[in-house]
């Protein structure tokens, strides 16, 4: 099985090669004209984004304030303690009709940690940057107490990400590599850590225990060889239907459907644990059988190749590299598990349509100075 899975990979490796290499023709390069002229990245931005982002910031403050009876105090000891003891939490039993909304601005927040990341590294003036740098630090550091190790991790490579565009030294590069992966390395295994006891925990334990070093995401993969197995040796198989609806109706909050299916032993029998992506691979061969699943595997991958490719030939500033960063998170998030096909391109989407009103905005802008100068 482990055979299977590694010939699977790389036959959507090669196909993506081969697409790219024989098939897929070169984005022509623009014309450079007046207003590409008259603009320089940094202060093309229409700051729509800018402020979209204190905005859900400001709204994540005020929403921990009010579950903490405006106690500042109390909202630091919640944010920092046990995820599942603050009240704002979904667990927690306190939220009525406005639970989806909150929910929301909490899963929007590491958006706006991004888009200050990207203000933090674009600003000319040193105002502007350390504001931004401020807003971003805010966003991280509740991630971190959230125990949320994905939006973590894009938070932190994303300005590696911007420094590499702008360097050209191996030296420097590489050292910056070097920095963010000892980083990562410590902030994850902290987070794994205390997720359930929080920082507060961690700051009461020996400094040797809270330095240990833990990765944890070989469970899919062995989970991944397990369904192999049960495919391989019984008729058990997933329904399609049940599946395709779960994965497309996915993104209804439960106060619209609270009959949603839950990610639970029972429902999805013996392929996974309730607590334990599988990978698409294996979903598909829980669907298709080995054969099926492995051929509609390299179709779903190699689709997934194309989607970031096409938005990589969009990047002309830094926005289009967030939004390709974006899309790299939400494939690698659908090929943790197909059911967030439609749970995970919310953040994409979104920004996607800020982005596209900021710089419609800003173009409006330029051309309203362009015409001046011929008038």
């Amino acid at each position: 099985y482990q055979s299977i899975i590694l010939a699977t990979i790389a036959a959507i490796y090669g196909l993506s090669y081969l697409l790219v290499r024989y098939f897929a023709k070169p984005r022509a390069r623009k014309k450079v004209d007046l207003l590409t002229l008259m603009v320089s990245e940094g202060n093309h931005s229409s700051k729509v984004l800018l402020l979209f982002s204190w905005g859900l910031l400001g709204l994540e403050l005020l929403k921990r304030l009010y579950f903490s009876g405006w106690s500042v105090a109390s909202m630091l000891t919640y944010s920092f303690g046990p995820r599942f003891n603050r009240p704002w939490a979904s667990a927690a039993g306190s939220l009525g009709d406005e639970k989806f909304v909150f929910a929301l601005v909490g899963i929007l927040l590491p958006l706006a940690g991004l888009i200050l990341g990207a203000e933090m590294v674009n600003a000319k003036k040193l105002q502007p940057a350390l504001m931004s740098a401020v807003g971003y630090l805010m966003v991280l550091v509740l991630a971190i107490a959230a125990g949320s190790r994905t939006p973590v991790v894009l938070l932190v490579v994303l300005p590696l990400i911007f420094y590499l565009k702008k360097t050209r030294s191996a030296l420097k590069r590489g050292l910056a590599v070097l920095l963010v992966a000892s980083m990562l390395t410590a902030t994850t295994s902290v987070i794994y850590n205390t997720r359930d006891n929080g920082l507060i925990y961690a700051a009461q334990r020996s400094a040797q225990d809270a330095a240990a070093v833990v990765y944890h995401q070989d469970d899919s993969y062995y989970r991944a060889i397990n369904t192999m197995h049960v495919v391989d040796h019984t008729y058990e198989r997933w329904a399609l239907a049940p599946f395709l609806g779960a994965s497309l109706l996915n993104f209804v909050p439960r106060a619209i459907w609270p009959e949603k299916p839950a990610l639970t032993k029972e429902y999805w029998g013996d392929f996974k644990l309730h607590y334990v992506t599988i990978t698409f691979v294996a979903e598909l061969t829980a669907l298709f059988g080995i054969a099926g699943g492995v051929m509609i595997a390299i179709l779903v991958g190699v689709s997934g190749f194309l989607f970031l490719l096409s938005l990589y030939r969009r990047i002309e500033s830094s926005y289009d590299l967030l939004l390709y960063v974006l899309g790299s998170v939400y494939i690698y998030m659908v090929f943790r598990s197909l059911l967030n096909l439609t749970q995970f391109v919310y953040m994409l989407l979104f920004f996607f349509i800020m982005l596209k009103i900021d710089q419609n905005l800003a173009l409006a802008k330029r051309r309203k100075l362009v015409r001046s100068l011929y008038r």
